[in-house]
C-alpha cells in the first residue's frame, strides 16, 4: 500500500498513462520510449492477464530480454507476436490488455483510498495532529533547535580559545629553546 497520498496519486496517474498508452497504440506510431515505471506497471499487469510480452520478442529474432527498449513500435510488435503465437487476433489481445490495464487502474484507485482512510483513521486517532498543527510544531521545533545550537557554538568556539591560549606558550618556549640550542 502507498505510504502517502502523493504515493497513491503517481500510482493511479502510471495506471492511467498505461490505459493511454494502449489506447492510442493502433495509431501510434513509433516514438519515445515509455518511462521505466510506465513500462514496468504495464508489463506487470499484462503478466498478471496471461501477456508475456518479453516471450513474444525473444521468440523472435532481435533483441534480448534485458536489451528491449519500449516504444510503442515495440509494444505493438510484442502484441501482434503474442497473437500470433496464440492463434488470436491482435484487437482481442489488446482487449485482454485493456481489460488488464483497467484492472490495475480499480487497484490503484482502490489503494489511494484505502490510504485516504488510513491517514483519516491517524488523524481522528490523534496519531497524527492536521495540517496547521503540524506546521506550527515543526516551525517551534526548529526554533527551539537554533536557540539550542547558539550557545552550543559558541562554548566551543570559547572552549577552542581556551585550548589555544594554554597552548600558545607552551609551543613558544618550545621555539626559543630549539633557537637557543642551534
Amino acid at each position: 500500500m502507498p505510504r502517502s497520498i502523493r504515493d497513491a496519486d503517481d500510482e493511479l496517474a502510471i495506471a492511467h498513462q498505461c490505459a493511454s498508452v494502449l489506447t492510442d497504440l493502433p495509431a501510434t506510431q513509433d516514438g519515445e520510449p515509455f518511462d521505466d515505471e510506465i513500462c514496468s506497471a504495464m508489463i506487470d499487469a499484462l503478466d498478471e492477464a496471461g501477456i508475456d510480452l518479453t516471450t513474444a520478442l525473444v521468440a523472435t529474432p532481435g533483441p534480448d530480454d534485458d536489451d528491449i527498449v519500449w516504444t510503442p513500435a515495440m509494444l505493438r510488435l510484442a502484441l501482434q507476436q503474442h497473437a500470433t503465437q496464440h492463434e488470436t487476433t491482435f484487437a482481442a489481445v489488446l482487449e485482454r490488455a485493456m481489460l488488464a490495464v483497467n484492472d490495475l487502474i480499480d487497484r490503484s484507485s482502490s489503494r489511494r483510498n484505502d490510504t485516504l482512510t488510513e491517514i483519516d483513521r491517524m488523524r481522528r486517532e490523534r496519531l497524527l495532529p492536521d495540517a496547521l498543527t503540524l506546521h506550527v510544531l515543526t516551525r517551534h521545533e526548529s526554533h527551539l533547535h537554533r536557540m539550542y545550537m547558539m550557545p552550543l557554538r559558541e562554548l566551543q568556539a570559547a572552549q577552542f580559545r581556551r585550548r589555544a591560549a594554554a597552548s600558545a606558550p607552551v609551543a613558544a618556549e618550545a621555539s626559543v629553546r630549539q633557537l637557543r640550542e642551534a
